[in-house]
């Protein structure tokens, strides 16, 4: 920005351009230019040098000065420097390029609108994913059922109520997919997660004595070649059943995980429910979210589930 801008020479009433050869006086300040100086022989101040009526810098109109005056006055932010005045938000000072101090912002008033990403606010975390506590979720509210459920409330709460308001017993659960009796088991579903577990024990124990029955006598294939050859002979003599019981369990393993993803959600409301009902039957005697049959999740179930179920499958592959 040019220094003199909005100054005038007090000699000739002339505003300053920046192409202007420009002198200042060494006791005021008071600018001239050098003809209008020389002309005179000293500042055109000089009889109020020293007192009261010293010539002072005038700060010119901040931009767009007019347009901020519709919105509401606003403090100017002088630079500690030089005492330039600067917009109000401004970080540098305009005039010596001087940092400026920080504004309060806990003095600004906060906005409430929740889920806002300002200089005020942070996202605020909703436990009930937006449903509102008292809602009715079959015989229960989401504000009885979200303790139950624990983490990952703001996960299920929204598609618990969906199911009750629509009478829907359909959804889609990855975990339940991909994991079914691990997921079912992390959140204490016993029956449903020991009947899956007990499935997939029993799938993959019986899919190793077929293949070992299929291949008897065949060492490990080294390549897909082999591999193939070896079905071909197999799916040519009378061990081809075998081959259709381990077709037949892989359909069985994958119906039962497409299942538990259809319905896992609905699996899992119906357990929260059973459960709030009995805690508000006798909530002295409601067990504590700990012990298996309280609330909240069991990592200890998911993940030994799916270490037995992995230890399994490893011994048949490589013992």
């Amino acid at each position: 920005m040019f220094f003199y801008q909005g100054q005038t020479c007090p000699v000739c009433s002339r505003a300053f351009a920046p192409e202007d050869d420009i002198v200042s006086c060494p006791v005021c300040g008071a600018p001239h230019h050098r003809a209008c100086w020389q002309q005179e022989g000293h500042c055109h101040f000089a009889a109020d040098h020293g007192t009261d009526r010293q010539w002072q810098r005038q700060q010119p109109a901040p931009e767009g000065q007019a347009a901020a005056a519709d919105e509401g006055p606003s403090e100017p932010a002088l630079c500690p420097q030089c005492g330039a005045a600067n917009p109000e938000y401004a970080e540098f000072c305009s005039r010596c390029g001087a940092p400026l101090p920080g504004k309060d912002w806990q003095s600004e008033p906060q906005p409430s609108q929740q889920h806002s990403y300002t200089p005020f606010t942070v996202p605020m975390f909703d436990p009930f994913g937006g449903v509102p506590p008292k809602q009715p979720i079959e015989d229960s509210t989401a504000e009885q059922l979200q303790p139950l459920i624990g983490i990952n409330s703001q996960y299920y709460l929204p598609r618990f109520a969906r199911m009750s308001a629509t009478g829907r017993r359909t959804g889609w659960n990855w975990a339940g997919f991909f994991l079914p009796y691990s997921w079912l088991l992390y959140r204490k579903n016993m029956a449903a997660g020991a009947t899956a577990l007990l499935f997939f024990i029993s799938e993959k124990i019986a899919t190793a004595l077929l293949m070992a029955r299929c291949f008897a006598g065949s060492e490990r294939f080294s390549s897909y070649a082999e591999l193939y050859q070896a079905l071909r002979q197999v799916l040519a003599g009378p061990q081809a059943v075998y081959l259709y019981l381990i077709a037949a369990f892989a359909l069985c393993n994958l119906g039962i995980r497409v299942l538990c993803g259809l319905f896992g959600n609905r699996i899992y409301m119906d357990t929260i429910l059973a459960k709030a009902r009995r805690q508000r039957e006798d909530p002295e005697g409601f067990p504590p979210a700990d012990s298996l049959r309280g609330g909240g999740i069991s990592l200890l179930l998911g993940s030994f589930s799916y270490f037995i179920v992995w230890m399994i499958e490893f011994f048949f592959t490589y013992f």
